[in-house]
């Protein structure tokens, strides 16, 4: 099933808002970026395409919009120096959105206006299975990259094993390895599609993650975000094939029901926060995550290391790559820091009016 359908479009306002950033990306839209605030002037996404800029406001509403939505989002083109005004409501529009639409028109403003059958049928047009135009460029992986790739389908195939780490620094790519992963052993498993949880500690990588997963991820493959903000429930879950999570509320619904959704795969970013104890622990235990058997488990993270002395490697296993700081600079992966620090030898105490300086000195130093 196509991403763009009933069942995606009646969740939150949020992810509608995503959904339509994720359509766009799959009919070639560039620079697609989510722009809605309370000061938004009437947008919530700006997209480019054929040296066009693109303004969407969407409305999850079931109730039909009006001319006030229309007018709102033509005055804001202006604002944004966007060129091409879009509407988009799930229930549709009312006379006078319609008649506000062709004032706009005769000003040789072509506003645009979707309802969700429009939305269903653009969405129609893309092909199953395919992925976005530009998702080449995305998958050009570097040789360690290659190699961490590589070292986690062989452990996720292996009966022996069924857990992993990656150990990248900060740059080096860490994301792309989780990304490129899951798109081979989906490629490979069609006939099922594996269920996957992305877990994450904050809500901005929550919603990073699954914005960085868009490229890698075919037509039809659901993603959800599962957080305080976009609950879920035990079948919408069940029925994504791709969920990106908050820790605290999988936590959470975990403490309340007693059990988690079937996955066959945890990602654990930044897993350097999964200590002996905590939500972490009681999560991946409730999913048997890494026990043999059990769903395959992975923790990705720059920073093995833990102030509790926690080892990692006792849930997660050895790495099957570890490149820090050092090997990513010598090997030309990242830019050289240049450190710059800007210090004076002005004498304080020589400045009139500087009463008790001996004592001023002696804090600046301390």
């Amino acid at each position: 099933m196509i991403f763009v359908n009933t069942e995606s479009m009646s969740g939150t306002w949020q992810a509608f808002e995503r959904l339509v950033c994720r359509y766009l990306v799959y009919r070639n839209f560039e620079g697609v970026r989510v722009v809605g605030t309370s000061g938004d002037k009437g947008a919530d996404i700006i997209a480019h395409k054929d040296k066009k800029r693109w303004l969407f406001q969407v409305k999850q509403w079931s109730r039909r919009a009006g001319a006030a939505e229309v007018e709102k989002t033509v005055k804001a083109l202006s604002f944004y120096s966007a060129d091409i005004p879009v509407v988009i409501c799930r229930g549709g529009f009312d006379q006078f959105a319609h008649q506000a639409r062709d004032r706009f028109h005769a000003q040789q403003t072509l506003c645009q206006l979707w309802n969700a059958d429009d939305l269903l049928r653009r969405g129609k047009k893309i092909t199953p299975n395919s992925y976005p135009p530009q998702s080449e460029q995305h998958h050009q992986t570097r040789p360690y990259q290659e190699t961490a790739i590589k070292r986690l389908i062989e452990e996720y195939n292996s009966d022996h094993n069924n857990r992993a780490m990656i150990v990248m620094a900060t740059g080096l790519g860490k994301t792309r390895v989780m990304c490129e992963f899951v798109k081979r052993i989906s490629i490979v498993k069609h006939h099922y599609l594996p269920k996957i949880l992305v877990l994450a500690h904050t809500n901005d990588l929550v919603y990073q993650l699954e914005r960085a997963f868009w490229p890698y991820l075919h037509a039809n493959q659901q993603t959800a975000v599962w957080n305080g903000l976009e609950k879920q429930n035990y079948k919408s879950i069940k029925r994504t094939n791709v969920t990106f999570a908050c820790l605290n509320t999988v936590a959470h619904y975990s403490k309340i029901n007693g059990m988690l959704p079937d996955f066959h795969v945890v990602l654990v970013d930044e897993c350097h926060h999964v200590g002996d104890e905590g939500m972490y622990q009681e999560v991946l235990d409730s999913l048997s995550a890494g026990e043999r058997g059990e769903t395959f488990l992975t923790g990705v993270t720059a920073t093995p290391w833990r102030p509790d002395e926690y080892d990692l490697k006792k849930k997660f296993g050895e790495p099957v790559i570890s490149m820090d700081l050092v090997a990513g600079l010598k090997n030309g992966f990242l830019a050289n820091i240049d450190y710059r620090m800007f210090t004076t030898n002005l004498d304080w105490s020589k400045f009139s009016g500087n009463k008790n300086s001996k004592e001023k000195n002696f804090a600046q130093r301390h």
